[in-house]
């Protein structure tokens, strides 16, 4: 009964086929196919996974991918429930011949590996020489790894090993043949756990339910990014200069790179410029802009001075596909701000202090400083009027100490006070605005 079924599956999804491909040339045209064959025209080659039961498998929700990316798309769907790879070896010709289209998508195996009189040897000659067909027929096959499952097979050691050889095999096959992988396997065991894990992409422990086919999709529509429009290369040498801005109270970044030679011929869109936290993680960049191909740096203005940001660039494609993005660039630069907001309160002293005078001298920590690279405050005092190159060292405060005692100066002359932060690298700000007293 299972085979009867099996056979019945075959039969219909070849009707099935045929019907959806009138109009596309017939198998004698196969030579005219061969030497004008449709970039936008795809054909979905598999077994049930492909085809998609109820729920119309993953060639409609790639077609739409593709037409939103490239503007136009067909995605024909040659899958055929309970097919094995020996079935379809038997019927890639057929497929070859009978359309102009440019890409087989070739996701086949889940069959075989859960029977156990079938060599994974064999599964993989098979799609050995259906790719081998394929590329001989002026196609372009792209390979997939096959999805896993949640029903008692997947948790049987027997099996588990049949289908983790077998996509270890499909992408040596993809390797050795120089073409393109689909990997929906990892894009099917790295859906979030937090959304349900895998498992949850799949209506009955085998074939993906909506979401998983959307998955699916998305897996095949990268891989087709790559073999369609091979990803542009990215900027080179990549530097970034920091600067304050006219109010010294702000910053800018300008990050500069040169343009990659292997792009020469490109029609670029442009570049676009990420930046994040230079303490934070990869996942933390996020898009502030881009420039046309004609242009190669990119000013960030209005930046808080202390906290320091990191960089890097990517090449957007004519089709906006951007390359992997340069080395990151981060601040090296740091910038050093006196105290603000000097005072100096003075007092009379008594007793053996007579005829001197107790100055407290009070100030506020710039913000724009970082805090974690301060060391403490200098305090500097001199007599009125002199020269600024006779300020002394009279104090040396903490990180987080504000104000200081200057017990038993002399009642006369006055005396100008001023302070510099200090940082942990030894380097020392511009003195503060002075302050005087009594």
């Amino acid at each position: 009964m299972h085979q009867r079924m099996r056979t019945t599956a075959i039969l219909l999804g070849a009707v099935l086929l045929v019907l959806s491909l009138i109009g596309a040339p017939a198998a004698g045209s196969a030579a005219s196919a061969l030497a004008d064959r449709d970039p936008n025209q795809y054909v979905a080659f598999g077994d049930s996974i492909t085809w998609g039961l109820e729920t119309f498998g993953y060639p409609p929700r790639l077609e739409t991918l593709l037409i939103a990316k490239y503007g136009a798309a067909k995605v024909w769907n040659a899958g055929v429930g309970g097919e094995g790879t020996t079935e379809g070896l038997a019927r890639i010709d057929y497929i070859l011949s009978g359309t102009n289209s440019k890409y087989l998508l070739l996701m086949e195996g889940t069959n075989d590996a859960a029977n156990l009189f079938v060599t994974i040897e064999t599964v993989d000659a098979n799609l050995r020489e259906m790719c081998r067909r394929a590329i001989a027929a002026g196609w372009t096959p792209v390979l997939a790894t096959i999805t896993p499952r949640s029903d008692w097979i997947w948790y049987l050691p027997t099996y588990r090993v049949r289908y983790d050889e077998l996509n270890a095999r499909i992408r040596r096959i993809a390797s050795d043949l120089k073409i393109t992988l689909a990997d929906a396997y990892t894009a099917f065991m790295e859906y979030p756990t937090a959304l349900g894990g895998y498992a949850a992409l799949l209506f009955d422990g085998v074939h993906p339910n909506a979401t998983g086919y959307q998955v699916l999709a998305e897996a095949w529509f990268a891989a087709l990014k790559v073999v369609k429009y091979d990803p542009p290369g990215p900027p080179l040498h990549p530097v970034l200069d920091t600067r304050l801005d006219a109010t010294e109270t702000r910053k800018i970044n300008v990050v500069a790179w040169q343009a990659n030679p292997v792009n020469a011929s490109l029609a670029l869109k442009g570049y676009v410029i990420y930046r994040k936290p230079a303490s934070g993680a990869d996942s933390a960049f996020s898009r502030i802009g881009s420039v046309s191909a004609s242009v190669f740096r990119y000013e960030d203005a209005g930046l808080d001075v202390p906290i320091k940001y990191a960089y890097r660039v990517t090449t957007l494609s004519p089709v906006s596909d951007e390359s992997a993005p340069t080395p990151t660039v981060a601040e090296t630069v740091s910038f050093a701000f006196p105290p603000l907001g000097l005072s100096v309160r003075t007092f009379p002293s008594g007793g053996s202090g007579i005829g001197k005078k107790i100055n407290v001298v009070a100030f506020v920590p710039n913000p724009l400083n970082d805090t974690s690279m301060i060391a403490g405050f200098r305090v500097y005092r001199k007599k009125a009027g002199e020269s600024d190159a006779l300020y002394a060292e009279v104090a040396f405060l903490g990180p987080s100490t504000y104000r200081v005692v200057d017990p038993y100066v002399p009642a006369v002359p006055k005396y100008q006070y001023s302070v510099a932060t200090v940082f942990t690298d030894g380097t020392e700000s511009k003195k503060s605005a002075p302050a005087s007293d009594r």
